[in-house]
Parts: C-alpha cells; sequence; structure tokens
C-alpha cells in the first residue's frame, strides 16, 4: 500500500501588550520555550509525524507562530476538516489555560478531564490536553520559565494568545507570578495508580497511520488512540491484503491501562491493540478503494 501524506498548517500569535520593544533574551525564551513545548506535544500524540515551526514579526511587541505538520494517513478516514497542525496548537494553549487555572498550586482533584483547583473551582479540558501537562513536568517547567522571563520585563502588561484574530487565552501581568510556579512534579507522577486490563472490543476506524510506531484513532464509547501491536496483521494493511474505509470495525484483544490519582480518581489512559480477531464491514457500504 503506497503511504498517503497529509501536510496541514496552523498558526497563532503572541501579543505583548505594553512598550513596544522586548529584551532579546526575554524574546528568545519565550520562543524557545514555545517551539520545545510544541515538539514535545507533537512526540506524545505522533512521534513519528514531521513538525516545522517559523515565527514572524507582525508589528512591535507581536508575531506569529507558524507550525506545519506532515503526517501519513489514509485521509478518507479523516473528518475533511481535521487539521493535526491546529491540534498541536490547541493542546498547547489548552495547557497555557490548565496552569493559569491552578493559580501556582497543585490541583485539589482531577477527575476525567474535571479540574478542581486549590480554591475550589472546577472547569472540564480536553483530556489529550491534561494528559500531557499533568504526566511529565516539561510543558509546565516551559510555560513557567516564559512567564518568569516576562515577569522579569515590568513593561509587559499581558500576554495575548490569538488565531485567526480570535483571543484565546489572555494571561495579565498580575499573574505572571502564579504561572512561573511550578506545579507537575515527580511527586504528583508518582503518586498515580495504574489499573490494566484486557478486553475483547469492537472498535470503530477513524483514522490509521503507517508510518513508524504512529497510534490509530478509533471509536470506543468515546475517541481513543491506540498502538497497533499485532505486526502481523499490521503487515497485511500494508501490503493491501485487508480493505479499510470509512465504517469498519475491528474485533481486537485490547489491553486498556488506566492511571488514577491519590484518590482513585482516572486521569490518564493508554491503549494496545495486542491481536486483531476480525474486520467487521458494514452491510452494503461500497469500498472506497
Amino acid at each position: 500500500m503506497i503511504d498517503v501524506f497529509n501536510k496541514t498548517t496552523s498558526n497563532f500569535s503572541y501579543k505583548l501588550e505594553g512598550d513596544s520593544q522586548i529584551d532579546a533574551e526575554t524574546l528568545a525564551i519565550v520562543l524557545s520555550n514555545t517551539v520545545h513545548s510544541l515538539q514535545y506535544i507533537n512526540s506524545k500524540e505522533n512521534s513519528d509525524a514531521f513538525v516545522r515551526v517559523n515565527v514572524n514579526c507582525l508589528e512591535s511587541g507581536s508575531f506569529v507562530i507558524n507550525l506545519t505538520a506532515i503526517t501519513s494517513m489514509i485521509p478518507t478516514l479523516l473528518n475533511g476538516n481535521y487539521s493535526y497542525a491546529k491540534s498541536l496548537l490547541d493542546i498547547l494553549i489548552d495547557c497555557f489555560k490548565i496552569k493559569q487555572f491552578l493559580k501556582g498550586e497543585k490541583p485539589k482533584e482531577i477527575n476525567n478531564g474535571t479540574i478542581i483547583n486549590a480554591s475550589g473551582e472546577s472547569r472540564v479540558f480536553n483530556i489529550p490536553a491534561l494528559n500531557i501537562y499533568i504526566n511529565d513536568p516539561k510543558i509546565d517547567s516551559d510555560i513557567g520559565e516564559i512567564f518568569e522571563a516576562l515577569g522579569k520585563d515590568k513593561n509587559k502588561k499581558a500576554l495575548i494568545v490569538k488565531h485567526n484574530n480570535d483571543e484565546k487565552l489572555r494571561v495579565e501581568q498580575s499573574e505572571y507570578e502564579m504561572m512561573k510556579s511550578p506545579i507537575i512534579s515527580s511527586e504528583i507522577i508518582n503518586n498515580l495508580q495504574t489499573k490494566i486490563q484486557e478486553v475483547i472490543a469492537d472498535l470503530l476506524v477513524k483514522k490509521v497511520d503507517f508510518v513508524g510506531n504512529s497510534q490509530w484513532e478509533f471509536i470506543y464509547n468515546k475517541n481513543i488512540n491506540a498502538s497497533i501491536m499485532d505486526l502481523e496483521w499490521l503487515d497485511t494493511v500494508k501490503k493491501g491484503k485487508v480493505k479499510l474505509y470509512a465504517g469498519v470495525s475491528l474485533k481486537v484483544k485490547l489491553r486498556v491501562e488506566v492511571d488514577y490519582d491519590e484518590n482513585m480518581e482516572p486521569v490518564k489512559d493508554k491503549y494496545s491493540v495486542l491481536e486483531v480477531i476480525d474486520v467487521i464491514y458494514p452491510k452494503d457500504y461500497p469500498s472506497l478503494f
């Protein structure tokens, strides 16, 4: 089977309110940490995808982050509006929002996408962003360093993030101190408990990816990403011996790993297809190949 490469692009802008000048060191930290965070998010979402980040200056105190992402997939199994590049930027912005919501203190509770902060306020966040943010100090540290640098420049009154002229995030100067405070530590991560089970499940195919060990996307009560560990079956797909198209389901032996916090609330899940038992084709559904 011939690999099909999907190239997507997206961008967002940083606006630093205040005077028109910015210290070169501060600018370097803001940009480099943003790039490092996007690369880290990509490594977690699709380690085989290629991403390129460019920066354009728009006006005084404002610059645009342009992200190009190239992945290998079968486009017919995707929503035509899906943009992998935009999904990476959305996750990064959501990580900023999570840190802002926590107000410099450890979360009181995390329950399946809902965070209760130290003040008792609750908010629902995107699961992929939440998993990436809480499972490793990397993103928390990168964001913290951005605001530590901005905090040294008393003339930068706010950081504003926009996408298509829509304001997605605004952090006031009064919030810089709490935004630089480290929240995610090895102590929080080590407190997670993991439960593992293997089940027979029907997974509706949503997206496939043939690059390296990239994960496939399925619907299993909700959207999930799963690694295909059945290499013999995967090879038959690559050789075109198995037809895949929209509406196809796989009966599989599925390994489910769920991390729980100290209150035994689920905070992260991981899925692996150990064996593909059968391919279930929809009745009277025409092949797209």
